[in-house]
């Protein structure tokens, strides 16, 4: 009985520029993941100030990580906002990072 290799993979959905399933090929972290999606998305933006924050799109305290069926405590504003690598955790296999946007 032998088993397929599986695929090791990370999700990230909601506001960012490419949604998707990514492979798992290297260590990630969780700024770095947010990147490699693309970052947050700007549909929808209107481009009013040369200062203005992007991040006003992407609803990042209603933002989370899901990793084993359990919700991590990640402060998503302060990921963003700040040179901080506090929440700047690592990704692991089977991860669900979604990005909520404001209604």
């Amino acid at each position: 009985n032998v088993k397929a290799p599986t695929t090791l993979t990370w999700k990230i959905l909601g506001k960012v520029q490419s949604p998707g399933i990514y492979p798992f090929l290297e260590p990630i972290t969780l700024r770095q993941a947010i990147g490699q999606a693309g970052g947050l998305s700007t549909e929808g933006y209107e481009y009013k100030a040369q200062n203005s924050d992007l991040d006003v799109l992407a609803d990042l305290e209603n933002s989370f990580l899901i990793r084993d069926n359990k919700k991590l405590d990640i402060d998503f504003q302060q990921l963003i906002r700040s040179p901080s690598i506090r929440d700047d955790i690592f990704l692991k296999p089977g991860d669900y990072i979604y990005i909520a946007q404001y209604d």
